[in-house]
């Protein structure tokens, strides 16, 4: 049993990978995208901001441990503690990154990560300047999935990490 998730910026193909590496797999893999549900319309759109954001973030992630508690197997997951380091931490500053990881822990209990694809890519397409999270910018985006990921590798060695850069030069 394993969970990976793929991590990257907005608009870089995570959605995209994770489609084709489920695509191959028998029994095929459960993918979930972070936000999901009915979280994701109130986060993206802006209905909740700050704390409650980022709270919205945690319960949406505390279900997904619970299904992977009740229902083990293979997930591959389209963003999940990364990106909640990334935007709720490092970008609006909801929380400090080292609560967020720590809240992160005690989510995951005993359950652990085993791998995180990052995908260096630039977007396919133009941020949207008006967007809560694209509106910091593709650099300082990428720069904070760096910092998280520093912090992930400091405290977690034992997840691989593996960067996998899909730009054209």
């Amino acid at each position: 049993m394993s969970v990976i998730l793929i991590e990257g910026p907005d608009k870089c193909g995570k959605t995209t990978l994770v489609k084709q590496l489920t695509s191959g797999f028998q029994p095929k893999p459960i993918a979930k995208h972070l936000p999901d549900g009915p979280f994701r319309p109130l986060v993206l759109n802006g209905d909740v901001t700050g704390l409650a954001s980022t709270f919205l973030f945690f319960a949406n992630e505390t279900q997904f441990w619970q299904d992977y508690k009740a229902n083990p197997g293979d997930y591959i997951c389209d963003r999940g503690m990364v990106s909640m380091l990334v935007y709720q931490g490092y970008l609006l500053g909801n929380m400090p990154p080292i609560v967020i990881f720590n809240i992160y822990k005690t989510i995951m209990t005993d359950l652990a990560v085993t791998e995180i694809i990052y995908l260096v890519n630039e977007p396919f397409e133009a941020y949207d300047d008006n967007d809560i999270f694209e509106a910091y910018g593709y650099d300082q985006i990428r720069a904070a999935y760096e910092d998280a990921l520093g912090l992930i590798k400091s405290n977690m060695p034992e997840i691989k990490i593996t960067r996998v850069d899909l730009s054209t030069d």
